[in-house]
């Protein structure tokens, strides 16, 4: 059986917070003998507003990547509808 792997989506790890957040993901996941990916980007755009070129990692998750996925944070400029459909792209991932 192939080892299962997590991706973890996060606009940035720049912070305390977020990086601790990251690590401790990390370390449930492969503390339950899983793969770990972290994609990190920056947050989402408005729409109408031109995309980061930063959110490039955002589009590596994928089935093809990994077997599930967790969103942690998108950031905060975009209206929260454009942001569950931006999420609704990745399924069927659990």
């Amino acid at each position: 059986m192939a080892l299962s792997t997590i991706g973890l989506l996060i606009d940035w790890l720049d912070n305390d917070y977020a990086g601790s957040q990251a690590f401790a993901f990390h370390d449930e996941v492969c503390g339950r003998g899983l793969r770990f990916l972290c994609f990190v980007g920056h947050g989402l755009s408005p729409p109408g507003q031109p995309a980061d070129s930063s959110n490039l990692a955002f589009r590596l998750a994928s089935a093809r990547a990994v077997d599930g996925l967790v969103v942690m944070s998108l950031g905060t400029r975009a209206p929260l509808d454009y942001v569950k459909r931006y999420i609704e792209q990745f399924r069927p991932l659990p």
